[in-house]
């Protein structure tokens, strides 16, 4: 049940809207440096050339390392300082491609 009338309130939005709002979690340094296109390039590369998904014991093992090797790429390579913005860069790779690797793990693995 609603707390409130604005607790239960949904929003749509588009993927643009999106990913603006899942850009404006990073830093400025790292919303300057990085685009979507890119990532979404690098994490194609990241499964493909270097994770089999089938030796994670589990979909959300597969996510976390994915998402942190690229957290950990955009860091070493941008200069993105460690801590908070690392932490919030590892975090929008999880709510941008989470549900996607999910979905590669499970069609692979099950």
């Amino acid at each position: 049940m609603c707390g409130g009338i604005y607790d239960c309130m949904k929003y749509i939005i588009t993927e643009s809207q999106y990913r603006t709002a899942l850009m404006e979690q990073l830093s400025t340094t790292s919303r300057r440096r990085l685009n979507f296109d890119r990532m979404e390039d690098d994490m194609k590369s990241l499964v493909e050339d270097e994770l089999i998904p089938c030796e994670f014991n589990s979909a959300g093992d597969f996510v976390s390392e994915a998402c942190d090797l690229l957290a950990y790429r955009y860091v070493e390579d941008y200069g993105i300082p460690l801590g908070k913005h690392s932490d919030s860069l590892y975090h929008f790779l999880v709510d941008l491609f989470g549900k996607q690797l999910v979905k590669i793990y499970n069609k692979q693995c099950s």
